[in-house]
């Protein structure tokens, strides 16, 4: 096999069955931190793209981290179409988002999705707070 055969495959696209868009934490089991496990459990592939990196939840007296830039967050879902993971897609999960030009980038790219492949399922959990700890999103979010 030469090089380019081996390049070749790859390149190959690696189909997914669901888009997570939530939240990764280094300690804690939220976000994506659940969603990849327990879909990946039910046999589906996962492409996960996170929203914001924190060292844990808002529960903790110390949280370090935040939103991925824009451009960074718009890039990963542009990927995904561009090597064209979502021929195959079932659904897009969105969770925690890290401000509005997030949810922004999301809502265009979603659109775009839909206008390809209108079975596309979208699930929105609507992550603003807890009870304990209040809204923590960031402002913006709420209106």
């Amino acid at each position: 096999m030469s090089a380019e055969t081996d390049s070749g495959d790859a390149l190959r696209p690696i189909f997914m069955d669901v888009v997570s868009v939530q939240s990764q934490v280094v300690y804690g089991h939220v976000g994506n931190n659940v969603a990849l496990p327990t879909l990946r459990a039910h046999g589906l592939n996962v492409a996960a793209v996170p929203t914001v990196m924190f060292s844990n939840t808002p529960h903790y007296p110390t949280l370090h981290g935040g939103a991925l830039p824009t451009d960074w967050f718009g890039g990963y879902l542009s990927d995904l179409s561009a090597r064209g993971a979502l021929q195959r897609l079932k659904a897009i999960l969105v969770g925690y988002l890290g401000n509005p030009e997030q949810v922004a980038v999301l809502s265009r790219w979603i659109n775009q999705v839909l206008a390809e492949y209108p079975d596309v399922q979208v699930i929105v959990d609507p992550v603003i707070g807890d009870h304990d700890t209040g809204i923590y999103v960031a402002d913006g979010m709420v209106e």
